[in-house]
This record gives structure tokens, C-alpha cells and sequence, in this order.
């Protein structure tokens, strides 16, 4: 009879010293339960908190392609009148045929190289194959194709563009390099743009925030702006040609990383929603 009194006892002296008495510790959980995968593995990717930080947002790509689209279109209205072309594409060519040397054309034919399509394209399906994320040969194969494909459609959809605008270069007698077909938009330039812009993502999710992201796209404008600059100092090219290259390869690379990781959001929205 004294045993209930003994326990009643024990548990006041235990509030006595803020020792309050609460539930027994929980078990861990079981090998195999998703609160065990989590304490192992980490939370799992959700659609608002993607692995790595996502490099970018659908919003963020869907602003960039409009406000680039856009200024394209102006410049292409502009340059595709007709007639003579603008003062300061003529003052800028006349500046460069007095004022470049040797040296300079020796650079920039080397530099206008990452620019032919020949070789970009190919480059960046092999680049999205290296630096994919996605997990064994089904995510690199995933990520050759979606870089690879952007940069194709991209450079082919500047074609047809360069086609209908038919914009006549500069006089021959001042080319330092050879070109083709029409002038705007610079078709080295876009294709450049293109394929750094889509290289440089791919390998900004697998990069830490900060420096090394950063890092990642100034490589990628500095490849950009010297083949721009090859383009324009050969005397191939207006200045307003090369503009437009950079314009257009922005806007089409953000389109269709917009439209990818609007995509990806789904998917994960759907990964993540109950049953």
C-alpha cells in the first residue's frame, strides 16, 4: 500500500529540483524511414530549396530574355532601315582600320575561333556531358542535350534572322579575316554567347555561392566580349553587328533556361506533394 505513496512522492521531489517528468526518449528511427534517410542523407530537395542552390529562377530568365529581347528588337529595327549605317558604327570602323597593328589581328583571328559554330556546338554538347549534374549517364546525357540543343536552335534561329534583316557588311577593302552572308546579327558573336551562357549555368549548380560562381560567368563574358571584339576589330563586322550578337545569344539562353528550370520546379513540386 505504501509503493503508490513512495512513487507519488519520487515524482514531487523531481518538480522540486525542475526536473519535470515528460515522455521516455524516442527510439531512433528505423533504417529505411524517411526520417532516418533525412538524418543520413539531409533534407531532400525540395521545389523551394533545389540542391546547389539553384543557379537562377524562372522569373529571373523570363526578365533577362525580355529586357535583352526587347533591346534586340529596337537595334534590329534601327540597323535593318536601310540606307547608310549609323554615324557611329562608320566612326568606330574608320577608328579601327587606322589604329589596329599586326599584333592586334594576330589576336583577334586567334580569338575569333571560339566563335564558329563548327566548333562551338560541338563543344558544348560535349561540355554539358562533363559538367552535368544529374546523377549516372542518364542526367549527362540530360545535360549535353539541354545546353546542346539551346545553343543549336539558338544559332539556327540567328540565321534566319541574319537572312531576313540582310544588313550589308563592311566595305571589303578593311577585312583583316574571312566572313559570310549577312552582318546583323554577328553570328561568331551569338554563338559564342550562346554556348559560354549555357556552359557557364550548367556549372554554377555545381559550384559553391560567392567567388567560384562568379568566377564562372565572368570566364564566360570574357570569352564573349573577345570574340565580339575579334569580330568588329578584323573590320568584318559593325559595331552594331556585334551589339546585337550579344543581345540575341543573352536573350535566347535565358529563355530556355527559364523554360528548363521552370520545368525542373514542377517536377520537384510534384515529387514533393503528399500521396
Amino acid at each position: 500500500m505504501s509503493r503508490p505513496r513512495d512513487r507519488a512522492r519520487a515524482s514531487g521531489l523531481e518538480q522540486d529540483r525542475g526536473e519535470a517528468p515528460g515522455p521516455r526518449d524516442e527510439a531512433p528511427p528505423r533504417d529505411g524511414t524517411p526520417a532516418a534517410r533525412d538524418e543520413a542523407t539531409g533534407p531532400r530537395e525540395t521545389a523551394t530549396e533545389p540542391q546547389g542552390a539553384a543557379a537562377g529562377s524562372p522569373f529571373a530568365g523570363a526578365v533577362v530574355m525580355t529586357v535583352t529581347g526587347t533591346a534586340f528588337a529596337l537595334l534590329a529595327f534601327w540597323v535593318g532601315r536601310g540606307g547608310r549605317p549609323p554615324a557611329v558604327d562608320e566612326e568606330l570602323h574608320r577608328w579601327v582600320l587606322a589604329h589596329r597593328g599586326s599584333f592586334g589581328i594576330t589576336v583577334a583571328r586567334t580569338a575569333t575561333w571560339a566563335g564558329i559554330s563548327k566548333i562551338v556546338l560541338p563543344a558544348v554538347f560535349v561540355g554539358g556531358w562533363l559538367i552535368g549534374t544529374g546523377r549516372g549517364m542518364r542526367g549527362r546525357v540530360a545535360a549535353a542535350l539541354a545546353a546542346g540543343l539551346t545553343a543549336t536552335t539558338g544559332v539556327l534561329a540567328e540565321s534566319r534572322v541574319n537572312e531576313v534583316i540582310g544588313r550589308v557588311r563592311p566595305p571589303v577593302a578593311g577585312w583583316a579575316g574571312s566572313a559570310g552572308g549577312s552582318a546583323f546579327p554577328s553570328g561568331h558573336t551569338t554563338a559564342a554567347t550562346l554556348g559560354v551562357l549555357t556552359c557557364a549555368w550548367l556549372l554554377t549548380r555545381r559550384l559553391r555561392p560567392g567567388g567560384p560562381r562568379r568566377a564562372a560567368w565572368a570566364a564566360a563574358a570574357g570569352v564573349a566580349a573577345a570574340v565580339g571584339w575579334s569580330r568588329f576589330w578584323l573590320g568584318v563586322h559593325w559595331p552594331t553587328d556585334v551589339l546585337g550578337g550579344w543581345l540575341f545569344g543573352i536573350a535566347w539562353s535565358a529563355a530556355a533556361l527559364a523554360l528548363l528550370l521552370a520545368v525542373r520546379q514542377r517536377r520537384l513540386a510534384r515529387a514533393a506533394a503528399p500521396g
